[in-house]
C-alpha cells in the first residue's frame, strides 16, 4: 500500500467533488466525509460512497439507502439490473495514478449519471430489486460451483468406467445436464453392471 501522502498526491477527493458534483446539484445531495481514497455523499434517503481501494486501487461506486444496516449496491450490480448488456462489459477502473484518477473518476460518474438515476432518488422499489437481483445471482453463483464440484467428480467416475457413480452424480443435477453428458448418461445406463 502507498503512504498517505502518496495517495494524496493522485487527487482522488478534487476529482470526485469535480467529477461528482452533479449529486448536489441536481439530486440535493451533501458531501458528508472526504478523504484521500473516499468521498461520501448523502441525501435524506440514500448514501453514495466512492472509493479508490487502498489495496486494489480500484475505483468504486456504492449506493444505498440511508437504513441501519446499510446495505449499498455497487455500480456494477446497478448496471446488472438496468443494462445486462453494459454490465457484462464492466469491470472495476484499477488506476494507480493522478493521469488515471483524473481519467476514470468522471467515467465512473458517467455511469452513475445513465444508469444509476433510480437509486439517487431513493426509489424504494429499486433497491428491493437490486437486493433480489442480488439473491439471484448469489444463488446461480452457488449452483454453478456445485455443479462444477458434480462435474469434476463425474469425470473421476467416467475416467474409471465407474458408470453408476456416473448415474448417480448425473441424477444428483438432472435438470442442469448439457446434451454431452445426456448422452453420457445414456451411455453409462446402458453399461452400468446391475
Amino acid at each position: 500500500m502507498q503512504p498517505e501522502e502518496g495517495r494524496a498526491n493522485l487527487g482522488f477527493p478534487a476529482a470526485v467533488m469535480s467529477a461528482f458534483g452533479f449529486l448536489t446539484k441536481d439530486f440535493s445531495f451533501r458531501c458528508v466525509k472526504r478523504d484521500v481514497t473516499f468521498v461520501r455523499f448523502e441525501s435524506d434517503a440514500v448514501f453514495v460512497n466512492i472509493y479508490h481501494g487502498r489495496a486494489s486501487y480500484e475505483l468504486n461506486v456504492e449506493i444505498g439507502e440511508s437504513i441501519v444496516p446499510e446495505n449499498p449496491f455497487t455500480i456494477g450490480e446497478i448496471l446488472w439490473l438496468v443494462s445486462p448488456e453494459r454490465a457484462a462489459s464492466y469491470r472495476p477502473y484499477q488506476v494507480t495514478t493522478k493521469e488515471g484518477v483524473q481519467k476514470f473518476v468522471p467515467k465512473l460518474a458517467g455511469l452513475v449519471m445513465d444508469y444509476a438515476t433510480p437509486a439517487l432518488i431513493g426509489g424504494h422499489d429499486f433497491f428491493k430489486q437490486l437486493s433480489e437481483l442480488r439473491t439471484q445471482r448469489s444463488q446461480h453463483y452457488l449452483k454453478q460451483i456445485q455443479l462444477n464440484r458434480v462435474r469434476a467428480e463425474v469425470e473421476t467416475a467416467w475416467r474409471q468406467k465407474n458408470y453408476r457413480r456416473v448415474i448417480e452424480l448425473y441424477d444428483s443435477m438432472k435438470d442442469d445436464l448439457t446434451p454431452t453428458e445426456a448422452k453420457k448418461l445414456e451411455y453409462a445406463t446402458k453399461h452400468a453392471t446391475r
